[in-house]
């Protein structure tokens, strides 16, 4: 049975718009929650992205009115921001999977269940592009000793997170500061390949910079508006 308010990551060729309008009346379908952030105006490019995610339960803001989109974003933040989207698309997990929790990670800590579902993910999913070995566990981005979870995520590090969840890289990157050395080229060619990322007008990807929160929505919502599903 298709259900309307997920994508259905196993039929690929289905356009998810065209079926629902044909099976579904408009009528029937609730109206879009709309968020109330007064702090955007300086970044319209990410406001149709942060209103998507916002609908969809993935992301939230600091307050009613404010969303903070350059302010940094944690990596236990984006984990759980990555985690609600896997979940809302129905990613397969290893539901009785073993979790790694990093020595300093509080297992009574409000992310849990996020982290959890994302760690049980990264079991049952392995790297679609050989080329990206090494990038499927979030020990391979961060580590096995201290996460650090509270620690600002970096652009690179973002990607890497989901590399494991992309489609494969056919392109190469010519931006400026990615070479043959850069910590994570390879996810970082396959989100470019995919569509995820783009770089600045002076050709840099400043991979080692912090994402910023209306930065972290454009790919999160390129995710799922370019439907880059891995089956």
């Amino acid at each position: 049975i298709y259900n309307s308010e997920k994508a259905n990551r196993r039929i690929k060729a289905v356009d998810e718009i065209e079926y629902e309008e044909s099976v579904i009346a408009k009528k029937d379908i609730a109206p879009e929650v709309q968020n109330k952030f007064e702090d955007l105006s300086a970044h319209e490019w990410a406001k149709a992205d942060i209103q998507n995610l916002y609908a969809k339960n993935i992301v939230s803001g600091y307050s009613d009115v404010v969303y903070g989109p350059a302010n940094n974003i944690s990596r236990i933040e984006f984990i759980c921001m990555l985690s609600r989207l896997l979940k809302y698309y129905d990613v397969q997990c290893e539901e009785e999977g073993m979790v790694y929790y990093y020595p300093d990670y509080d297992q009574s800590h409000w992310s849990k269940e996020e982290y959890d579902y994302l760690m049980r993910c990264y079991q049952i999913h392995n790297p679609s592009d050989i080329s990206s070995i090494g990038f499927d566990a979030i020990t391979d981005v961060f580590g096995v000793g201290a996460f650090n979870m509270n620690k600002p995520i970096t652009r690179a590090e973002a990607v890497a997170l989901m590399d494991v969840f992309l489609g494969d890289a056919y392109d190469s990157v010519s931006f400026t500061d990615v070479t043959w050395v850069t910590n994570f080229r390879t996810s970082i060619v396959k989100a470019y390949s995919n569509g995820l990322i783009n770089g600045y007008p002076d050709g840099s990807f400043r991979p080692n910079n912090p994402i910023t929160r209306a930065e972290m929505a454009a790919i999160l919502n390129r995710y799922i508006t370019g439907r880059i599903y891995v089956l």
